[in-house]
Formats: structure tokens, sequence, C-alpha cells
């Protein structure tokens, strides 16, 4: 359920809206000095709602991976896992308010950091358990 979302959100809200300001912003690079002005009006829309779109990607995402951490403090996986899980939740779900307080926004390099070391000891992790399948097979 909050995974189907955040993919939807991210997908629909934060992608297509970066897009669109990736070529909004070749067309003004292309066009003469009267269209420019309208490449100008058109980037307003999308530069108005991918903050928005920032805070809910990081938020929901954040919020998704919190339980995910949690199960795993109480799981087989090594502990190191479940705390990266827990921590970049944390950091994503406080720095995703960085929209309203933008002192926030130094957690979100931190909060993908931490992410990605969660992926890799978490992928780890499910690689070893895949190699040993008579030891998941007993628990």
């Amino acid at each position: 359920g909050l995974l189907g979302l955040w993919a939807v959100q991210d997908l629909v809200l934060t992608e297509a809206t970066s897009l669109a300001l990736v070529a909004l912003a070749r067309s003004y690079a292309a066009a003469g000095a009267d269209a420019r002005s309208a490449v100008l009006l058109a980037a307003q829309y999308p530069l108005a709602v991918l903050p928005i779109a920032t805070f809910l990607s990081y938020v929901v995402s954040s919020a998704g991976l919190a339980p995910i951490g949690a199960a795993m403090l109480r799981s087989a996986f090594p502990r190191g896992a479940g705390l990266l899980a827990l921590i970049a939740a944390g950091e994503g779900i406080v720095g995703g308010f960085y929209v309203f307080a933008p002192a926030l926004s130094v957690l979100l390099l931190p909060s993908l950091v931490t992410f990605g070391l969660w992926a890799v000891v978490a992928g780890t992790g499910l690689l070893r358990r895949a190699r040993r399948p008579e030891r998941t097979a007993r628990r």
C-alpha cells in the first residue's frame, strides 16, 4: 500500500515535474528573447510543485522504510541493517520538511547515503540467506 502510493506519487509528481523543467530549460536556451518570457511563465507551475513533490517523496518513502527497519531488528537480518533503515527513515522524514524549514535540507544527503548503506547491508543479508536455504527453512 504505502510503497505503491510512493511509487505513483514519485513517478507522477516528482519525476514528471523534474523532466518538465529539463525540457523547459532546453526550450529557454533555444528560444529568442520574446519566447523566453513564455518559457519562464510555463516553468512557474513545475517550480511551485517540485518542492511539495520532493517533500512527499522523502516523507512517504521514509515512512515506509521505518517499519521495515523495525521488522529487521526482530529478524535474522544483521542488527545493523535494521538500525541503518531506521536512521535513514528518521533522516528522510525530518529532512523532508526542508520545504518548511530550509535548514533541514542538510539531512537529505545523509539520508540518501544511509539508505544506500542499508541497501548494501540488507542486500548482502538476503544473498547470504539465499545461499544457505537450509537455515531459512528451519526458522
